[in-house]
């Protein structure tokens, strides 16, 4: 006779033997917990709690709450079904962490390898797709089936340094050689940025399908994709809204105008770019493509530098066109909108500049919060808190913006408002190490020596729990 599969009743009378096994013989507890964004901790006692979870940690214990909890598999919950289903769910969480076991899934157009949960990464998957198709009909491009562009997401900073060998604080990249791919950090202490990367990325690889006979220069190409990436889906119609403000280059412009800087046709052009001549390049490209006489211009303009026709070119190795020349590209731009002569450019440069955002759009949290990091980044701390305090009044209560407030206050010496903020971060989310440490070192600013080493000890044993 031959012999049939375990029933589920009996696997988990096996699963309970080993357990039991296992804990006779002074192994590691098997608790085990997995957060909504894909983090594992484990190797620690757990229990239950109306709020959450309660995880004991040797410097503290730890509350988390349920919110932010996806799995929660105990070795008290014993060997029943439901509890050996749990189990099985936390260890599948924990080894697709790393790169070696990580997922994949196919789109029309994608193919994308993670390492974050399944459930968080299709909607994304849908989502780009679902942009992709939006973008590519727009400007009449076709996209390939048979070759798939790769696209590699990693929520592990440690990870995408090591596997996809990204820099520290990068994003995303987008790889034309030796394949087309994409390589992107979620982060999940803010998705919505993960998202706008992904977008600008993709919006990159979709007008490189437009370069059959040539590449296109850095402009319009970076700033193009710039101002795509900020396109907004609503899922109320099933559309998009393609094109969208981005409160960085919005800052950067406002920092520019306010002290009297120049927008000026050559400086967007420049191949050399700083901040400011990116933002200047991104809000040439949203002027000529939200005024409705130049947008059809321009994007002749476009085709024109992906044409082999009359367009002077350097030429690669292999013999194929490459990019077109600087002066070539500002001819081309100057001619297709009749600014040779001076007194039609500086029409245009007037019109330009009385179309650009002096200021994020009020109650826009995205726009606020791009802004005030922008405005925190280049050292303007008066203008950075205005931004957050905005920013938090649209009810952002993100851990991470309340962490990056804190950082803020403690730069202005503002010990007891840098608490409150980080005190706030860490009650949405206790188990990110640098919350906690943060906590710590101030807490030994404060003088309370005993408790800021505990933190700090503590932020050490999350770190080292988490997968």
């Amino acid at each position: 006779m031959l012999h049939s599969a375990p029933t589920m009743s009996t696997r988990s009378l096996i699963l309970g033997l080993g357990l039991l096994l296992l804990g006779l013989a002074g192994t590691a507890r098997s608790d085990t917990l997995v957060t909504v964004d894909g983090r594992v901790i484990d190797g620690i006692p757990m229990v239950r709690t109306p709020e959450g979870a309660s995880l004991t940690f040797k410097h503290g214990v730890v509350t988390v709450p349920a919110a932010l909890i996806r799995i929660l598999s105990l070795e008290a919950d014993g060997a029943g079904d439901e509890a050996v289903a749990l189990r099985q769910q936390a260890e599948r969480a924990k080894a697709i962490r790393t790169w070696q076991n990580r997922q994949r899934l196919k789109t029309d157009h994608f193919v994308f390898e993670f390492t974050v949960p399944k459930d968080v990464l299709k909607p994304i998957a849908e989502r780009v797709e679902s942009f992709a198709r939006a973008l590519a009909a727009d400007w009449d491009v076709t996209l390939p089936t048979t070759s798939r562009l790769l696209i590699l997401v990693s929520g592990s900073e440690t990870q995408v340094a090591e596997v996809f060998g990204m820099a520290p604080g990068s994003l995303g990249t987008y790889r034309r050689l030796p394949v087309r791919e994409v390589t992107l950090f979620f982060d999940h202490r803010d998705p919505g940025l993960s998202m706008r990367t992904l977008q600008d990325l993709v919006a990159r690889h979709v007008f490189g399908r437009m370069e059959r006979e040539g590449e296109l220069p850095p402009f319009p190409y970076v700033p193009l994709a710039a101002w795509y990436g900020g396109s907004r889906y609503d899922p109320a119609t099933d559309t998009w809204r393609l094109g969208g403000e981005d409160g960085r280059m919005i800052e950067h412009l406002g920092m520019i105008l306010r002290y009297g800087g120049s927008i000026a046709i050559s400086r967007a052009l420049d191949p050399i770019q700083d901040s400011a001549s990116r933002a200047i390049a991104w809000s040439l490209v949203r002027f000529l493509l939200t005024k409705e006489t130049l947008a059809p211009r321009f994007r002749l303009y476009v085709a024109a530098l992906t044409s082999r026709d009359g367009v002077e070119r350097t030429w690669t190795r292999d013999g194929s066109p490459g990019r077109v020349l600087p002066d070539v590209n500002y001819r081309l731009l100057t001619d297709g909108f009749g600014l040779l002569e001076e007194e039609n450019r500086r029409r245009f440069e007037k019109a330009w500049l009385a179309s650009l955002p002096r200021e994020p759009a009020p109650g826009d949290q995205r726009q606020l919060l791009d802004a005030a990091r922008a405005a925190a980044k280049r050292g303007d701390l008066e203008r950075a808190s205005d931004l957050y305090r905005r920013t938090i009044e649209t009810g952002c209560d993100q851990p991470a913006v309340l962490f990056e407030i804190g950082h803020l206050m403690l730069t202005r010496g503002d010990l007891a408002g840098a608490m409150k903020a980080w005190q706030a971060a860490y009650a949405g989310d206790p188990l990110d190490p640098a919350v906690t440490a943060a906590l710590g070192r101030l807490l030994l600013r404060r003088k309370a020596r005993v408790e800021g080493m505990r933190m700090l000890d503590l932020a050490l044993e999350i770190s080292q729990s988490t997968h």
